[in-house]
């Protein structure tokens, strides 16, 4: 199996929120914030519509940790793939997702 390396990118992204949970996400990300964008990503109420690219910094950082010679600068990625399709993750056993449950699940809505 081939190694896996990491790489850093940004990825543009629109998310479905109710007004309870925009509060969070806006006004205490790092408190109520963080199991509200979990439940987000849970729900699949995320979407990749945005601007999507690897900064030149993170492939010179992937060049030196991995001996590799990619040539950088911002690499733009080509989501249209992605279009009308959400992003999901599985909340089971997440490090970010100690404190979700059903029960919070629910008031969210």
């Amino acid at each position: 199996m081939n190694e896996l390396l990491e790489v850093w990118g940004r990825f543009g992204m629109t998310l479905q929120a109710t007004e309870e949970e925009l509060d969070a996400l806006l006004l205490d990300p790092y408190g109520k914030g963080v199991d509200t964008i979990a439940r987000i990503f849970a729900e699949g109420r995320a979407k990749i519509d945005g601007e999507c690219y690897i900064p030149g910094e993170c492939v010179e950082e992937v060049n030196r940790k991995h001996g590799v010679f990619y040539v950088y600068g911002d690499v733009d990625l080509d989501t249209s793939q992605l279009q009308d399709k959400t992003v999901q993750v599985d909340p089971s056993g997440r490090e970010w997702n100690k404190s979700f449950s059903s029960k919070n699940r629910g008031d969210a809505r």
